[in-house]
């Protein structure tokens, strides 16, 4: 089987994984893509979703693999990558982590009993047997583990806090160190860390999104929210203030967990928008070991799929001024 037609394999088998998951007929994603009764609208046709589903198409274009996306509900860079856009290995190491960082959060929920939000993170450091104590740094540092005790900054806000306090115990169960300095670092300002730091602070901002957002928790909430109107910046805030996170912190959360449209929320307000909060989303130097797989990606919609991507592999790391 020739490289054309295994990629066209992989992705029907995703696909029909997923739909199979999700109790969808091949009727009903195109009808999720907007299709009509006809066969037609959503910029999908009912026979090319036929083909896609059974391996009888040649490989998608982006836009398609992108209504994908949003009708299944599932992360654009997963369709990306079954559909032979990006390199397997690579990209399966990332998922992989991902994976246990993900069951090492959920270990903490169910060992300490906590069933809805917000979750008190400083009842769980105390549990888990630090003290949480609020200082005065002088410079930009947000927290730091030392002698049994995890320093937050005194004059950030309290959803920022929150959110140092679980990138703290992430490192903690993740990398064991039991000392660490955690500096509110944007990720166009990492060129002082090496690579395996870059590294740990991503997965230490992962695991605390995993931990104060879990993502059955906030999928839920997110379609009950949005169920009596249709999507705005208010309504994710207050889902952020119920979750004690930042709006930030629960937008790239989101697009992390396959909602691409939450992107858009802010473009009505993109005057307003702070610098910080689309630096956190376009810039990710991890990104150099799968990037050759996807040189051969036509210019005009590479940025599109590279931060797409660049979103998926970095943990949420919110603005401190939010």
């Amino acid at each position: 089987m020739n490289k054309a037609n295994n990629n066209k394999q992989t992705l029907a088998k995703y696909l029909q994984e997923k739909i199979k998951e999700k109790g969808f007929s091949m009727y009903e994603v195109y009808r999720r893509l907007g299709g009509d009764h006809k066969g037609q609208g959503g910029g999908v046709s009912y026979t090319q979703v036929q083909y896609l589903i059974k391996g009888k198409h040649t490989k998608p274009r982006y836009e398609t693999l992108k209504l994908l996306s949003k009708a299944l509900n599932e992360p654009y860079p997963d369709l990306l990558q079954a559909a032979g856009y990006i390199a397997h290995d690579e990209f399966d190491k990332f998922k992989t982590r991902k994976k246990e960082i993900r069951e090492e959060s959920k270990n903490i929920l169910q060992k300490y009993e906590i069933h809805s939000p917000p979750v008190n993170i400083i009842s769980i450091s105390n549990k888990i047997g630090f003290e949480v104590v609020k200082s005065d740094f002088k410079d930009e540092l947000s927290g730091m583990i030392a002698n049994h005790t995890i320093f937050i900054n005194s004059k950030d806000i309290q959803e920022r806090q929150n959110f140092t306090i679980a990138h703290e115990i992430g490192h903690f169960l993740l990398h064991q160190k039991k000392e660490h300095k955690y500096k509110h670092i944007r990720f166009r300002d990492e060129s002082d860390l090496d690579e395996k730091s870059i590294r740990e602070e991503r997965e230490a901002n992962e695991f605390a999104a995993c931990l104060l957002m879990p993502e059955e928790w906030i999928i839920r909430d997110f379609h009950q929210e949005m169920a009596l109107a249709t999507m705005n910046k208010e309504k994710l805030k207050n889902l952020a203030l119920k979750y004690g996170v930042s709006y930030s912190a629960l937008k790239i959360r989101l697009i992390n967990l396959g909602y691409p449209d939450i992107s858009e929320v802010d473009k009505e307000n993109k005057d307003t928008q702070k610098p910080s909060e689309k630096d956190e989303i376009e810039y990710d130097p991890d990104m150099k070991e799968i990037m050759a797989s996807i040189s051969k990606i036509p210019s005009n919609k590479r940025k599109e799929v590279v931060n797409a991507l660049k979103i998926f592999l970095k943990g949420a790391m919110p603005d401190s001024s939010e």
